[in-house]
């Protein structure tokens, strides 16, 4: 079972190396999703996109070189797509404070 937490995200994503897109998208969608005044069916979305980037058991395995992201990064980039009317400035600033916690 994957560790649906802060911590387990930040985990995750300090596994990935070199995988810069998949690190930003992931902490733009979390820093929506921390937001109170983010509607519930975009946190919802963004749930459902974390844990698929979380997860060991996608589509692609993780551990296939040159292909095991791909999945996760199209997932990223769908959910970011269904929300962007609600990504606001101060989510990108609180994104770079996740990253910088990297």
């Amino acid at each position: 079972m994957p560790d649906l937490t802060f911590g387990g995200l930040v985990s995750k994503l300090r596994s990935i190396p070199g995988m810069k897109t998949v690190t930003e998208k992931a902490a733009l969608l979390y820093a929506v999703f921390e937001d109170e005044d983010t509607h519930k069916w975009v946190k919802a979305a963004i749930v459902a996109a974390l844990v698929y980037l979380i997860n060991p058991a996608d589509a692609v395995p993780d551990f296939i070189p040159g292909a095991g992201y791909g999945d996760d990064v199209a997932v990223l980039l769908a959910a970011l797509g269904t929300i962007k009317a609600y990504i606001e400035s101060h989510h990108h600033d609180r994104a770079k404070e996740i990253l910088n916690k990297l």
